[in-house]
């Protein structure tokens, strides 16, 4: 059956259809209490509990309600609804052919992630379902609905590789919007390996096919030894990632020299970091060592100086930077460039304080240019 556009001035539910394509964006995939329903979707909680029951009963999305939060599932209704609304770029229809790939892309992904005794959950079963099951050419997105199964099977043990993942989540300095999302964090991981680099993808939970009778078809069906069983801790399995901006404190092993400054043995500095980073699961001493970082959350790290000016956007001593990272660049340009706004080249280059960014003055004319670093983002 076709289905015919929304228009913008088209009434759903008794609202505009632009304003119900925005509450269900908002919506679309989280578990969220009243209140943060509320807050999210910018109405009042009078209005909200009788508009979500009537999208409901017009099959716009589906509400499994909990103790916690309302778990919002957008029906393939209330899907094209949504995907109506988005920009140009994500509307264009999907051709069969790059559909048909891009399943074959999940049977790897699924195969990979089944693979991969990091992941705390395996996948069982796979079904298409959806507009890939109609007979059309182009359709909307790749529907995918996936049945996640807990790698390990025993409840107590599971619960404390639970934790361990939700840890490592927090030492890597992800954030959650609720508790409930916190919770899920190593399942949505799953879900976020399943879909990347996947465009137009929409995964889903098993069950919420089965419970909702959509019709579909099964692409992967686990024979029950087809994955890597759980390791007694899958933490040691990957490096913790750190992103950029952070601020180590570091203390010298030995004298040693950054710049024109000399630090004596057990000297504290300030490190902040412009590099995504990796620290080692094990502590292991090199003759190079000329740094010492210690942490409860992971084993104690040692750099040599040129390691650690290799990740440092800016070194502080006593409160005092004594390194930033385009102090190089900077001065080159100070020695070759004339100001552009007086032509003169008498340049004051001063090592900033508690700013990101380095600046040369002009002497003459007090121009001034910025020398920006970017962190590097997460890989």
């Amino acid at each position: 059956m076709d289905v015919q556009p929304i228009h913008p001035g088209q009434q759903i539910c008794g609202r505009d259809a632009l304003e119900i394509r925005r509450i269900l964006k908002r919506l679309d995939g989280r578990n969220l209490s009243i209140s943060d329903a509320v807050n999210a979707c910018e109405i009042s909680s009078d209005e909200l509990t009788p508009l979500l029951n009537k999208l409901e009963a017009e099959k716009y999305l589906v509400l499994n309600h909990g103790t916690i939060a309302e778990e919002i599932a957008i029906t393939p209704k209330g899907k094209r609804l949504y995907d109506d609304g988005r920009p140009s770029s994500n509307k264009r229809p999907l051709k069969r052919t790059a559909a048909e790939k891009k399943l074959d892309s999940v049977l790897e992904k699924i195969a990979q992630l089944n693979n991969d005794a990091y992941y705390l959950y395996r996948i069982t079963r796979a079904a298409v379902y959806g507009s890939y099951l109609t007979t059309k050419t182009l359709l909307g997105d790749l529907d995918v609905g996936i049945e996640f199964t807990r790698r390990e099977p025993d409840t107590g043990r599971f619960s404390k590789l639970n934790d361990a993942r939700i840890d490592r989540a927090r030492i890597e300095y992800r954030s959650f919007s609720n508790i409930v999302l916190e919770q899920m964090e190593p399942l949505l991981e799953c879900a976020r390996f399943i879909k990347k680099g996947i465009p137009k993808l929409a995964v889903t939970t098993f069950d919420q096919l089965e419970e909702h009778s959509f019709p579909f078809k099964l692409i992967y069906e686990s024979d029950g030894q087809d994955f890597s069983p759980s390791p007694p801790n899958p933490e040691t399995l990957r490096p913790y990632l750190l992103p950029a901006r952070l601020q180590l404190k570091v203390c010298s092993l030995r004298p040693t020299t950054i710049g024109e400054h000399h630090i004596d043995v057990d000297t504290p500095v300030a490190l902040i970091t412009k590099l995504p980073w990796s620290p080692s699961l094990t502590s292991i001493e090199k003759p190079s060592d000329d740094w010492i970082y210690e942490s409860k959350s992971f084993a104690t790290q040692r750099f040599s100086t040129s390691e650690l000016l290799d990740m440092a956007a800016k070194i502080e001593l006593n409160g005092r930077t004594i390194f930033h990272c385009k102090f190089a660049e900077a001065t080159a340009y100070t020695q070759s460039q004339q100001c552009e706004k007086c032509g003169q080249r008498k340049w004051l280059l001063k090592m900033p304080g508690s700013f990101s960014h380095l600046m040369a003055t002009c002497e003459n004319c007090s121009h001034r240019v910025v020398f920006e670093w970017k962190p590097t983002k997460r890989r």
